[in-house]
């Protein structure tokens, strides 16, 4: 059984990701590059999950939250928007985004158990980081 059988999903994300900071204009993906690799020099992450939520806007948005124990994804997203001046409207909030549902949908996966390997992520604290230029084009910084 699927975990959204019976319900019209809009879209579904198959690349699992963890957005660091929206806004970014193309020309500072040297500079974001040069940023995050400072970064990792000093820094490794802590992560985990746990059970499914969702974010509301327009739609219902599936997400994993993601628990950052040692706060280093938050401190990466405090760097990024202050160091090229992004003024973000929400509160940073890591999570995995799994699909985006048709509002008050999607209140009957809250607390589910998830098991991340269904989803193409064997561990959570490894991976590549990826610029989306404005084209939603994506880059491996």
């Amino acid at each position: 059984m699927s975990l959204t059988e019976g319900i019209e999903v809009i879209s579904y994300r198959f690349e699992p990701h963890i957005t660091i900071a929206y806004g970014l204009d193309d020309s500072c993906i040297s500079n974001i590059s040069s940023l995050l690799n400072e970064f990792l020099k000093e820094s490794r992450f802590e992560l985990s999950i746990h059970k499914l939520n969702t974010f509301r806007n327009e739609n219902d948005i599936l997400v994993i939250p993601v628990y950052d124990h040692n706060e280093n994804i938050v401190k990466l997203n405090r760097i990024v928007e202050t160091g090229f001046n992004i003024q973000s409207s929400f509160d940073f909030s890591p999570h995995i985004t799994i699909a985006v549902l048709p509002m008050s949908t999607g209140y009957v996966f809250v607390n589910q158990d998830i098991d991340i390997f269904d989803y193409g992520i064997p561990d959570i604290n490894i991976g590549v980081f990826k610029y989306q230029d404005s084209n939603r084009n994506k880059i491996n910084l």
